[in-house]
């Protein structure tokens, strides 16, 4: 008989807890949402930036400050707290759209866009978005819905690099007013 020791019920309650909290993170991970304790240390009056992330920190829910990685003191006496954090990586998002040629040939479109939080725009990128995938995705759709249907399915493949071109310019142009920088669309 195999058997494991299940532990006292306070601690299969802590369990249950962190398991619940790591099925939160991984959603807000495939959001690109970083609420405070994914892969950060926070702790009532004391917090940890991990290296490739920036901190928001608010005092009585006003943004104060913008913490960088490393150990940081908060006067939680005060209402002072870490709101989150904001990715300051290289990431890379796929759009997968299906729209119709000029000749009614219906193709599958997919599109990789590599993004960054501009470290001097954290804040905008913190609080202007939810969901910065589901606006970039909207985007790519409407340029890729607007370009595409003009061309004929040999034109097509043959512009594959005036699409990409006009992907990043229309996008990146949009994305940058939310804290946004867009590198390439291959």
């Amino acid at each position: 008989i195999n058997a494991e020791y299940m532990g006292t019920s306070t601690e299969m309650s802590v369990r249950a807890l962190v398991a619940q909290r790591a099925s939160q993170d991984s959603y807000d991970m495939a959001n690109r949402k970083h609420p405070v304790g994914v892969g950060h240390v926070y702790c009532c009056c004391c917090g940890i930036v991990r290296t490739g992330s920036v901190g928001i920190i608010e005092s009585c829910g006003k943004f104060t400050e913008i913490a960088q990685p490393g150990f940081h003191w908060l006067c939680c006496c005060f209402g002072t707290q870490m709101a989150g954090f904001v990715s300051i990586r290289m990431r890379d998002f796929l759009v997968s759209t299906q729209t119709k040629t000029r000749d009614d040939v219906f193709v599958s479109i997919n599109v990789s866009v590599q993004y960054q939080a501009i470290e001097e725009s954290v804040r905008e990128s913190f609080y202007k978005l939810t969901d910065v995938n589901k606006q970039m995705e909207a985007y790519v759709y409407d340029v890729i819905r607007s370009e595409v249907p003009q061309m004929s399915l040999d034109e097509l493949f043959l512009s594959k690099e005036k699409i990409a071109q006009q992907v990043k310019s229309e996008l990146g142009a949009i994305m940058r007013g939310f804290g946004y920088s867009i590198f390439a669309t291959p």
